[in-house]
């Protein structure tokens, strides 16, 4: 749900930059192929020469990947890709190629805009949903570290219950915090003996 977070932050922070930026699609690339590294060392203008590629294609390139290493979702988190309509972005931005975002930054706003009406329930119906007890206590920090960079996000998703809460952190959250992660660690610890 965090990395959901974070690609609507990263989405919102890139289409508001006076600058360029290169999306190339995952799948096919990194894990894949070297052509999105030869893509980005050309929209970035340095030489492909100084790239070492088949030390690259030795070490980083898997030789066979099926997938059955992904966990599968919870129901509330397939909820929360189904009512948010993750497939459209997909559509967007998993492209056969690398895009350049001002290829498809008016898509991407039309997308932002047309999920906005319902970004703060479901985000607030799948933190809910979740049964991971340190969730909270995660999300505090992530939001107290990132405020920043989140602020684009915060403001997208505002009417949202669970990322107002991740904004606040008295005494209270902060002495929880510290029994939750006590209570993960003990947990971690007794596994390993």
């Amino acid at each position: 749900m965090f990395g959901l977070l974070e690609l609507f932050c990263c989405i919102e922070a890139c289409i508001s930059l006076n600058k360029d930026v290169l999306v190339f699609p995952y799948e096919q690339g990194l894990n894949r192929s070297v052509e999105p590294t030869l893509q980005s060392l050309e929209f970035l203008g340095v030489d492909p020469g100084l790239y070492p590629r088949e030390h690259f294609e030795r070490r980083q390139l898997p030789k066979h990947q099926d997938g059955s290493h992904r966990l599968s979702l919870k129901d509330y988190e397939e909820a929360l890709l189904a009512t948010l309509e993750i497939k459209e972005l997909d559509a967007i931005l998993h492209q056969k190629r690398s895009v350049r975002l001002r290829e498809v930054a008016v898509p991407l706003r039309d997308y932002l805009r047309s999920v906005a009406s319902v970004l703060p329930r479901v985000i607030d119906e799948a933190f809910a949903a979740c049964d991971n007890r340190a969730t909270a206590s995660y999300g505090r920090t992530y939001v107290r570290r990132n405020r920043e960079e989140l602020s684009g996000l915060l403001k997208l998703a505002n009417g949202s219950k669970t990322l107002a809460n991740f904004q606040r952190f008295g005494p209270y959250q902060w002495l929880k915090s510290l029994y939750v992660q006590r209570l993960a660690l003990k947990k971690r610890l007794s596994t390993r003996l």
